[in-house]
């Protein structure tokens, strides 16, 4: 049953409304030199130390510029699940019922909307196989590489994250909740 309800409230909560405009955050066109990248996610969350583990699949497209980030995710099937544009002081979340979450962060955000947190901020550098303040992974007895960066643990499993890794792993933990997410980058560019 828990699965069910994690796909309906997936469903629900990540619809995309394309044609709503974002008034103080709007989504622009890609603009020359932004770094575009399409790939896959899955995660599994527990949302509190007594619950049963949920779980998500989907697609994403990344596309970000200086100072903002617009991240467009769909299910499965092509169905648009949501669209997420932030700034520094700013993150939206339209869904594709058209309701409309706001937070200070696209961290908060994606807690309250989806249940479970994507590091967003931070995101950016592990996607380009560093930290955020520029510290490579170390290496692991497994050929893996590793960072840990404020309380996840991002794990590049084919052992070089130099420049453009292919895959990666992130893991939180706390007494309060778990968030496990593995992307699959299918494809990066540049417009």
């Amino acid at each position: 049953m828990n699965g069910l309800y994690a796909a309906a409230r997936l469903a629900v909560f990540g619809s995309i409304a394309l044609l709503t405009a974002c008034a103080d955050l709007p989504h622009t066109a890609p603009q020359p030199g932004d770094a575009i990248l399409t790939g896959r996610l899955s995660v599994r969350y527990r949302l509190a130390p007594a619950s049963a583990d949920e779980s998500a699949s989907m697609h994403f497209e990344w596309n970000a510029h200086p100072g903002v980030v617009h991240i467009h995710l769909v299910d499965p099937l092509g169905q648009s699940i949501a669209t997420i544009d932030c700034d520094a002081d700013h993150a939206r979340m339209i869904t594709r019922d058209g309701q409309r979450y706001d937070a200070q962060s696209p961290e908060a955000l994606t807690r309250q909307a989806l249940g479970w947190e994507l590091p967003v901020r931070k995101l950016a550098a592990w996607l380009d196989g560093h930290a955020g303040d520029g510290r490579v992974p170390v290496a692991g007895d497994d050929g893996s590489t590793r960072l840990v960066e404020d309380g996840w643990q991002i794990t590049y499993p084919d052992g070089s994250a130099a420049g453009a890794p292919h895959r990666l792993f992130l893991s939180y933990s706390d007494p309060d909740r778990s968030v496990e997410i593995r992307i699959v980058i299918d494809e990066r560019g540049v417009s």
